[in-house]
């Protein structure tokens, strides 16, 4: 009978603890494929949003030559979206308030949308949610379909909120 001390066993070798908590990006992206009418709901939410902004720039724009406060006194909103109907030119005063507003958000929500495409996150396009309100848009948001697979895929994501 011999007696071991444990110096003729192999050695133990630790394996590596798994860092994936979750399966690789490309699984995700293929696990939650975009729907048809995803884009086009995209496309029109942000047309209606596109007028709506147009025409509270448009409201902004002819208070001010009007030397008044925008959406002051007996402003009528539903009115106001009559008389634009009947004049459609009067949507051309609000481009620079709309192209503005618009531009920041869309630039916002795009840095979301490229960093979850980047890292391999299923996510929708960026609906736009037109509303009458003193700017014209509630905002913007995605929708993202998957788990954010890392830290550093979450940090990306939200930093992209800086933007």
């Amino acid at each position: 009978m011999e007696s071991s001390n444990g110096q003729d066993r192999a050695p133990i070798i630790e394996e590596a603890p798994d860092t994936r908590a979750y399966p690789p990006p490309r699984y995700w992206a293929a696990a939650y494929p975009r729907r048809r009418g995803s884009l086009l709901l995209a496309i029109t939410l942000f047309l209606i949003t596109v007028v709506s902004t147009l025409a509270v720039g448009a409201q902004f724009a002819l208070a001010y030559a009007n030397n008044q406060a925008p959406f002051s006194g007996d402003f009528n909103l539903l009115g106001f979206y009559a008389a634009i109907l009947s004049e459609p030119g009067l949507l051309l005063l609000g481009v620079p308030f709309s192209f503005t507003l618009l531009g920041i958000l869309l630039a916002h929500e795009l840095g979301h949308f490229s960093a979850c495409r980047f890292y391999g996150i299923a996510a929708s396009y960026p609906y736009f949610i037109p509303a009458p309100t003193l700017i014209g848009t509630m905002g913007a948001f995605i929708r993202i379909r998957s788990p954010i697979v890392n830290r550093k895929a979450l940090f990306e994501h939200l930093f992209a909120c800086l933007i």
